[in-house]
Formats: structure tokens, sequence, C-alpha cells
């Protein structure tokens, strides 16, 4: 599990050119994917968030349909690949020797209950100045028991390695066995910093 989760941002296919070049903010923004608003189309993306896919097929988007806070929350549909995944991610500055806390909200799709082996999961990655991956902790994961009915908070906290200039929170699906067949909400993001370890 964890070794394909820590390939998905080095072999997926980014839906954004470059963003090396861009300043960094301290933490990540639209947090509760409020930006930009809803429209017709289905697959609009979060501002200020990345996509990344290991196929052309790309299922996410915003949506009034479900939210914890504000009016939209971010829905993540399973792809038809066998072994697809897909998901989002957010770049912010780090600082060694911190320790940097990343929690979600995340909800089953009533209409389209996740199925097989499919399962999420959030992480945090940390890099160096040349955008190489040092490490990544990962946080817990979600499948077809997730209830439908009520919203389930997932958290994952990580100390920021020597060399870490970057931190990336991502939020992946990973499809198996689900024929296409399944999707899950996520909204109202947390984020925290604080210098020292974990507790």
């Amino acid at each position: 599990m964890k070794t394909l989760i820590a390939a998905a941002l080095v072999s997926a296919t980014l839906g954004m050119s470059s963003f090396a070049e861009e300043p960094l903010p301290p933490q990540p923004l639209n947090l509760s994917f409020e930006e930009p608003a809803v429209t017709d189309d289905p697959e609009v993306r979060p501002d200020h968030w990345f996509w990344f896919s290991s196929t052309p097929e790309v299922r996410i988007g915003i949506t009034d349909g479900r939210a914890k806070a504000g009016t939209q929350s971010c829905k993540l549909t399973a792809q038809e690949g066998e072994d697809a995944y897909q998901g989002i991610a957010q770049r912010f500055s780090a600082t060694p020797g911190h320790s940097y806390t990343f929690s979600v909200f995340v909800m089953n799709c009533p209409q389209s209950s996740m199925l097989g082996d499919s399962y999420g999961q959030i992480s945090i990655e940390w890099q160096d100045a040349g955008g190489n991956e040092l490490t990544r902790q990962y946080g817990p994961a979600w499948s077809h028991e997730l209830p439908f009915s009520r919203w389930t908070r997932f958290v994952v906290e990580a100390q920021a390695p020597d060399l870490a200039v970057a931190g990336v929170v991502v939020i992946t699906f990973f499809s198996r066995n689900s024929g296409g067949y399944g999707a899950f909400y996520v909204d109202d993001c947390g984020f925290s910093s604080r210098s020292g370890p974990p507790l």
C-alpha cells in the first residue's frame, strides 16, 4: 500500500506544469474547497491544489452536493483502471525540526458508495531545495466501511527532517476492484505547525 502511495507524486501525470519557482505559502490554502465557485462542469478542480493521476482519466471536482464547512467540498470518484490512483496535493514551506499536522473530514458518497478494495489515504511528503522527496509520513486509510451519513476525521502528523524546505499535503484515492464505481467527499481540512517533535 505505502509503496504505491510513495510513487504517486513521482510517476503520476501532474495537473500543473511547474510549481518549483513559485514562492511557497506557510500553510496550504483553500482548505474548505470554496474556490472557485461550483459551475456546471463536474470536473472543475479546487484552486491552489494540484492534481495527479496514474492514468489520463481524472475524476476529481468540487461540488455543492455535500459540505461540512461552507457550501462546497471536493469529490473524488473511482477510476476504471484496475490499479489506478489519483489525488490532490499542495505544497507549503517547511522548517526542519518543526512538526506539522494535516487533517481532513471525509464522507462516503451515499449515491455511489466505495466498493471493492478501493481506499483513500492522506500523507505528508518532505522535499529538499531541489524538489526531491526526503521522506513521507502516511496517515490512516479509509475504504468501503467509511460512513455515508456523517463526516469522519483523519489526521497525520510529521516532523520535517533535516534539509526539508517544503512539505506536501496529499489526499489520494486508489481504485481497486471497483469497476470505476464509488466516490468520497473531502472537506474542512485542517493544518497546524509548531516547533519540536510530534506529541
